[in-house]
Formats: C-alpha cells, structure tokens, sequence
C-alpha cells in the first residue's frame, strides 16, 4: 500500500532488505515481486537508474521462476523507466509491455504503460492515451493509478489548452488527499512530499 499511495524514501531500504533475504529463504517465489514493488518505489521516486537496475532483475527472476504475472508487471515498469531515461528503444518496449498487459489481463500494468506511452507524446497527442488509462483505472477501481493518470491528463490538457483542464486537475487533487498519496517525482533526488498543487500551479 506504501507504494500505491507513493513511497516514502525509507520503504526502499525494507524492501531491499525483504527481496535480498528472499533470494537466500524459502520465500524465494516472493523474491520477483518484492524487486517490482522495489523498482516500483524507485521510479516513483524518481530513481530512475536505480529502478532500471530492479526491474531487470525482477524480469529476470519472474522468467527463471516462471511467474508470468510477475514478469509482465516488472516489463510495464522497466518500460516506463527507459522511456524517462529517453532510451532509444523505449517506444518499442512499451508497445510490447502494452500488448503483454493487455494480453495477459493485467489492468494496472496496463494503466501504467499508457502513461508511459503519453509521456513520449506532445499534449495533445497524449491525450486520448490517458483518457484510456482513466477510463480503465475507474473501471476496475485502482484510485490512486486514477488520481495519476487523471494528474497527467489534466496537466496535458492544460498544456495544450484544451478545455476542460481545471476540472481533470481538481479531480486528481481530490483523490490525492483524499488518499494522502504522495506524488511520483520527475528529474529530482530530492522527494519533497505531496507537491501536486504545487506542481499544477506551476503550468499556469
């Protein structure tokens, strides 16, 4: 839950601690997930060297263990880290992440790798991506991947000068205190707690 809601820095040294007791225990078909939700925090916190590192070796872990569900998540999110280290590859890895969410029925993969995707496109181009990453987040009821994706939506409408902006972007600060989440980080080390309305202003 610590990551859904956005992480906190000092969730990163348990959960290091938990996946690195895991390759050594019984819990080893834990160790896949426990470096996903690792990766996860990373790249929430804008770690996104540290991140790519994770989620390779969760990739590679839920392919030696056969954990498919596992190694889908892990895919969506290395996916979304190459594309915020602009790598030249990233399009294509999220084009395959997108097909492996959606053919293994994975919604919040699925919601995460249309960010990505967005994120690689202008405004208005985004978009219709995150439309369909809000519509999906409602639909199976993940509020905190729909208070991100609707906070990507409205700032791109905003951006673009769409109509419509205000009201996508007070949704999102609505369920972001209402959930006391924790927004992700983008090009910072320094996590600086719930700066999402600062990060709204700041578009104007």
């Amino acid at each position: 839950m610590g990551v859904l809601r956005g992480p906190e820095p000092a969730l990163i040294e348990t959960l290091q601690l938990w996946s690195s007791e895991a390759a050594t225990s019984a819990s080893i078909l834990l160790r896949p997930w426990l470096l996903t939700v690792l990766g996860h925090a990373e790249f929430l916190l804008g770690r996104n060297h540290d991140a790519g590192a994770t989620l390779e070796m969760a990739v590679t872990e839920a392919e030696r263990l056969d954990l498919a569900q596992f190694e889908c998540h892990a895919r969506a999110l290395l996916a979304c880290v190459r594309a915020r280290l602009c790598e030249p590859e990233a399009a294509a890895n999220l084009g395959h992440a997108l097909e492996l969410a959606r053919g293994r029925g994975d919604p919040w993969s699925e919601i995460i790798v249309l960010r990505g995707l967005a994120e690689l496109k202008p405004s208005r181009s985004a978009i219709s991506l995150l439309e369909q990453a809000c519509n999906l987040a409602r639909r199976v009821e993940l509020r905190p991947e729909l208070a991100r994706s609707l906070l990507a939506l409205g700032l791109a409408k905003r951006r673009g000068k769409i109509a419509g902006a205000d009201a996508t972007l007070a949704e999102a600060v609505k369920l972001y205190t209402e959930m006391q989440m924790r927004e992700d980080f983008f090009e910072t080390e320094d996590p600086a707690g719930n700066i999402v309305r600062d990060r709204i202003a700041a578009t104007v």
